[in-house]
């Protein structure tokens, strides 16, 4: 994965900011964290790649978010 893909994903999703939360979005919780994972599906992304399960940890998101398009995910993004 290039890392500064992932860092122009992140910076449409979410400004770059690990707190931003889109409020104007709801399934299964809003738009969360650096990568904008939907925070009701995050705690079970997070733990199937052994990451922590708080959508505001950067580490964890960034990481996360890695593995999901390592796995072929990247469609749940908006941003490419």
């Amino acid at each position: 994965m290039d890392e500064n893909h992932l860092v122009n994903i992140a910076r449409c999703e979410s400004g770059l900011n690990p707190k931003a939360v889109n409020y104007g979005y709801n399934e299964n919780g809003y738009p969360s964290g650096l990568f904008q994972h939907l925070s009701g599906y995050y705690p079970a992304r997070a733990a199937k790649y052994g990451y922590s399960t708080d959508v505001f940890d950067a580490y964890s998101n960034a990481n996360t978010t890695a593995a999901m398009f390592r796995d072929g995910l990247s469609y749940l993004w908006e941003c490419k």
